[in-house]
């Protein structure tokens, strides 16, 4: 064996002697080592730092010492330098502050100097100034003058000096000038902080420890709509309340803003039982409202703002609380406002569209004029959509525009007669589509309508022509076939060996369906189910667990209207064409095997899929058994017939549910009345042919062989003898009346006839028996023409047309009631020819607004009976006019006169022809009448003549309406001549560069004419319709914050030219300081 190579080992270091042994230092050593090094480091800039501050501190000793001797050489100031000292301190700074806001005040302040000496400049003996008040940049000012004139002409001085913004006529009424009251103490109430108000005299400047309207903590005050309330939070924890009356139907913005920092308010308003609530009125937001954030201060951030709608049914009280989440005190004052907002809550779209949702209905106004409503909503491929206008204001007249799929769908009227619009169409790709809907008629704050966006058609489960929808056993879907060439499709799941059955049902008249279901790759397909049932059904057994897949197409009619329902069931045991139960063979067993279960439904099942044939006026004992048991019957509903379809006689624990359709009309009834769990429907066939009733019975309670129940059809009869004409219209007779009911509920009754050209139609309802009001709605193309009662007091209808198109027209009539319904609610319908010579040129003239120009003569004709004939002035503000009737046109060349007609001098206008009495009204924004009640009866009274003049002066420019009745004869030949001229301007009425609105809502005396005594106030004027007396007095003005205090007078140069008891003009003028008075 070989030698082993020698290694090397290494060697233990520990064998050696101690002197060989390399020297290892101890740990302890080197620790001791290292903190002597540190602290070497830090001992040697300490003691530099030291080193220094010792030297500070004998510095500061130093000086130290020095101020001892110092102070100790000065001697104790007595007590009253020390006073003096803080006294002088405090005046310093105050000084400082003073110096610091002058500059703000002054920025703030107004020269009252020239607003005061505007205001005095005026003739005393024609115009005395009783009070002024000022509310931030509003003055109101309150006085008497002798005439209207001489306030207009005041008003205009004061716009002219500059010196304000917009002078504003509030009212002007007449009264009688009281006696004068004893000089008040003037003393100015509260003003705002650095306003620079003047008081008046020597006033005692007070701070006011609450605001006027309080208290007010449990007993609300009342805020005139419009007004604003300066309050305040003071005392502690105060609460305002406030009240108005809300007008039925009109919405209202509520606003309370701070105007100190620290006020942070909380408004709450309740109408009836719905209540509103706002804390902090954000402007960033924006929510469906018409009312806006205030955003002009700081404080103003911390508003609160409620907009509140009244109910159409009445007028009601709105209250008013409003709360503080700040600080409270004397100053912390608030501004509470309360203003009527134009339009409906979706205002503004007239250019920006407003979106609704599918399925909402948004009432809505025209409101104000002109205005243009605008939707949008999401639409998806394959569903139908139908936007419509229904529940239309009289005087409403919808135009429907509609954008979609690239397209522009229009719609005016639904049908003859009815001014609703509806548009139908398909979505053809996933987009948007926008609506504009626009009026044809009038306008105003109670033109409501109703716009409403429904899908149609295409079911609920679309789109499924490409993507099937799913379905369960046992579950049950109600489908349509539209749009055109519609197929459905739906799959679900099915397991081995299992027994299923599909199939359709309920189908409406036009739909045949075809049913074809794929399962594990066997196809199984029905068309009918039997012989003349249009509905299909397909039985299979599954060879495999998995998924079918049933498509359903139709061979019929597509239509929104077109509709089946689909059902799939489960189905137990070996599935037989007609699924009859056989009982089981016995088997070799001596045990007998099992029977079959008797059947227990009733004489006529099966019926749960194909209804059985009933007849009129039978009955028939039925029951509901087994479980889920449905009854079906079909009976024939002829056209224009009322049905009554009932269900009677129940046995304990059935509760029946009925349904009937016909067409595409389903009507259903529970229970009868309440606790009776019978059921009743009332049905009629609109259509003009024999259509199938199908009636269909459900149980909510318990089955079973003796859960029985009749059935009963009974004939209600057929209506008039002109039904069925709710849709389609039948011919009319002239000069016949024909003898109609409102029968069955809902009736409605459609007439037609053809309109000569240039003759003139009187269309009536005569003879209404009793509980019978009719509405008449006559449409000859685009004209339009509608009557609810012909008088005050009589529920009669009564419409004339005029044919003047120069051709022959259709006139269609609809007749509906607002009454009751019944075989004895019976009327007269007739429509009569009144000929050529029937009426005017400017007729219908009640209906349709008919202009008359300055210079123009008119032929008005009093025919038919109680004709009043009604034209419309187009006037400028500061002219004078005057209105008049007579017996003849001006002869050619006969200048007209440019004064008043009525002179010896000039016998242009003839009196009236014999049996013509006219009487002429004027209204509108005028003043300055003559007669004083701007209503004439006889202009000449005595003379024989029975001519009526009007003359006025127009205070805005805008429209006066002249009505002219007749206190005579009416006939076809009943002609006069209504005339209008232009006069000079009336000396010293300057008219105001801001027109006033003459609609404001304080009434004066100017617009409400008393009719003359002459006109009587028996049954004869009453039958004609004369006008009557319109009676108002505006309240008394209430007092502002601010400046408010009595105007002193400087020393006039006459008199005021009125005495106690005289009867003056009281006016309050509204001047806006704005930024013109700095």
């Amino acid at each position: 064996m070989p030698p082993k190579t020698p290694t090397i080992e290494p060697i233990d270091l520990n064998i050696l002697p101690e002197q060989y042994r390399p020297r290892v230092l101890s740990p302890a050593i080197v620790v001791v080592w290292v903190i002597a090094a540190v602290l070497g480091v830090l001992l040697v800039p300490g003691a530099l730092v030291t080193r220094h501050h010792r030297a500070q501190a004998r510095s500061l000793e130093a000086e130290l010492w020095a101020a001892e001797e110092t102070l100790a050489a000065i001697r104790t100031p007595a007590p009253e330098v020390v006073a003096l000292t803080d006294e002088l301190s405090h005046t310093v700074r105050a000084l400082h502050t003073a110096q610091t806001a002058v500059p703000t005040i002054l920025a703030s302040q107004r020269n009252w100097d020239p607003i005061m000496q505007a205001l005095l400049d005026r003739d005393p003996g024609r115009i005395r100034l009783t009070a002024l008040s000022q509310e931030l940049d509003d003055v109101t000012l309150h006085g008497y003058a002798l005439a209207q004139e001489d306030v207009l002409a005041y008003a205009s001085a004061l716009d002219a000096s500059g010196r304000f913004e917009q002078v504003i006529v509030q009212s002007m009424e007449h009264v009688t000038l009281p006696a004068p009251a004893p000089p008040p103490t003037t003393t100015a109430s509260p003003t705002e902080e650095g306003s620079g108000t003047p008081g008046a005299g020597h006033a005692t400047s007070t701070v006011a420890l609450y605001d006027v309207y309080e208290p007010d903590d449990y007993e609300p005050k009342t805020i005139p709509i419009g007004e604003v309330q300066r309050r305040s939070f003071s005392p502690l924890y105060d609460v305002d309340q406030a009240t108005f009356i809300g007008k039925a139907g009109r919405r209202y913005c509520i606003q309370a803003v701070p105007e100190a920092i620290g006020v942070d308010t909380i408004i709450e308003a309740a109408v009836g039982d719905v209540g509103y609530i706002n804390d902090d009125c954000h402007p960033n937001v924006s929510p469906l409202l018409a009312c806006q954030c205030p955003t002009t201060t700081v404080p103003s951030l911390l508003a609160s703002m409620v907009e509140v709608q009244i109910p159409a049914g009445s007028d009601q009280p709105v209250r008013i609380t409003v709360r503080n989440r700040g600080e409270y005190g004397p100053q912390q004052w608030y501004t509470l406002l309360v203003s009527e907002l134009t339009g409906d809550p979706w205002e503004t779209d007239d250019q920006t569209p407003k979106l609704i949702a599918v399925g909402e209905a948004q009432t809505r106004t025209f409101f104000p004029d002109g205005d243009v409503d605008r939707v949008y909503w999401p639409v998806k491929a394959g569903y139908a959509y139908e936007l419509a206008t229904s529940d239309l204001a009289i005087g409403v007249d919808t135009a429907l525009t509609v954008q979609a799929n690239g397209l522009t769908y229009h719609s005016d009227d639904v049908a003859p007669g009815d001014a609703s619009s509806r548009v139908r169409f398909d979505a053809t790709v996933d987009g948007i589509a926008s609506a504009t809907v626009t009026n044809k008629g009038l306008y105003g704050y109670d033109r409501t309508y109703t716009l409403q966006l429904l899908t149609l058609g295409g079911d609920t489960y679309e789109p499924d022509d490409y993507t099937p929808s799913t379905i369960s056993p046992g579950e049950q879907q109600r489908r349509s076939f539209f749009p055109a060439g519609d197929i459905d499709r739906v799959e679900f799941n099915v397991k081995a060996g299992r027994i299923y059955e599909m199939r359709t049902y309920s189908l409406t008249v036009g739909v045949d369906t075809v049913l074809s279901v794929l399962v594990a790759g066997t196809h199984y397909a029905n068309d009918d189910a039997a012989p003349g049932d249009p509905s299909s059904r397909v039985t299979f057994v599954a060879p495999a667990d998995g998924r079918a897949l049933a498509t359903i197409t139709n061979r019929d009619q597509f239509g929104p209207n077109r509709e089946y329902g689909l059902w799939l069931y489960e189905l137990a045991g070996t599935p037989t064409p007609d699924l009859t139960r056989t009982p089981a063979t016995p088997g070799p067993s001596p045990t007998p095997g099992p029977t079959a279960t008797p059947d227990c439904g009733d004489a006529y099942e099966p019926d749960d899929l194909v209804a059985r044939y009933m007849a009129v006026g039978e009955e028939w004992v039925r029951n509901l058994c087994p479980s889920g048991d449905v009854d079906r019957a079909v009976f024939t509903a002829k056209a224009g017939y009322a049905y009554q379809i009932e269900t009677v006689n129940l046995a304990v624990g059935v509760d029946t549910v009925l349904s009937v359709q016909i067409g595409g009309a389903v009507t259903s009834n529970d229970d009868r009345a309440p606790q009776d769990l019978s059921s009743l429907v009332q049905v009629q066939n609109q259509g003009s042919t024999d259509l199938p009733a199908f009636v269909t019975i459900t149980n909510k309670g318990s089955y079973g062989p003796a859960m029985t129940y009749t059935l009963r059809v009974s004939s209600l009869g057929g209506g008039d003898a002109f039904e069925v004409d709710d849709a389609q219209p039948v011919a009319i007779a002239l000069g016949h009346a024909q003898q109609r009911t409102f029968y069955p509920a809902g009736d409605v009754d459609q007439v037609f006839f053809t309109a000569k050209a240039g003759h003139r139609y009187r269309i009536y309802t005569a003879n209404l028996a009793p509980h019978v009001d009719t509405v008449l709605h006559v449409t000859m193309g685009a004209t339009q023409l509608g009557n609810d009662d012909r008088s005050p007091g009589d529920l009669s209808s009564y419409v004339e047309i005029q044919n003047d198109t120069g051709q022959d027209n259709r006139v269609t009539v609809q007749v509906t009631n607002n009454g009751q319904y019944g075989p004895d609610h019976s009327y007269d319908l007739q429509v009569d020819d009144l000929g050529t010579i029937s009426g005017d040129a400017y007729e219908p003239d009640l209906e349709v607004v008919r202009y008359i120009s300055v210079g123009d003569v008119q032929r008005h004709t009093f025919h038919p009976e109680n004709d009043i004939d009604r034209v419309t002035l187009q006037v400028k503000a500061g002219r004078r006019y005057v209105v008049y009737t007579c017996g003849n046109p001006y002869a050619e060349g006969t200048p007209i006169p440019t004064t008043t007609p009525f002179t010896d001098t000039l016998p242009s206008c003839l009196p009236l022809i014999p049996g013509v009495d006219t009487v002429l009204v004027a209204l509108g924004p005028i003043h300055n009448c003559t007669p004083a009640s701007c209503q004439s009866d006889d202009s000449e009274p005595g003379s024989g003549r029975l001519n009526s003049r009007v003359e006025f002066g127009a205070l805005v420019d805008g429209e006066v309406t002249i009505t002219v009745y007749n206190k005579g004869l009416f006939g076809p030949t009943q002609e006069y001549f209504l005339l209008a001229t232009e006069l000079a301007a009336a000396p010293n009425t300057p008219s105001p560069l801001t027109p006033t609105p003459y609609f404001s809502p304080t009434p004066t005396a100017t617009f409400t004419p008393e009719p003359p005594s002459a006109m009587g106030t028996g049954s004869h004027a009453a039958a004609r319709g004369l006008p009557r007396p319109m009676v108002g007095a505006p309240p008394p003005p209430r007092a502002r914050r601010g400046l408010a205090a009595p105007l002193l007078q400087t020393t006039p140069t006459a008199a005021f030219g009125a005495r106690p008891g005289d009867s003056v003009i009281q006016f309050t003028l509204l001047l806006k300081l704005g930024n013109t008075a700095p």
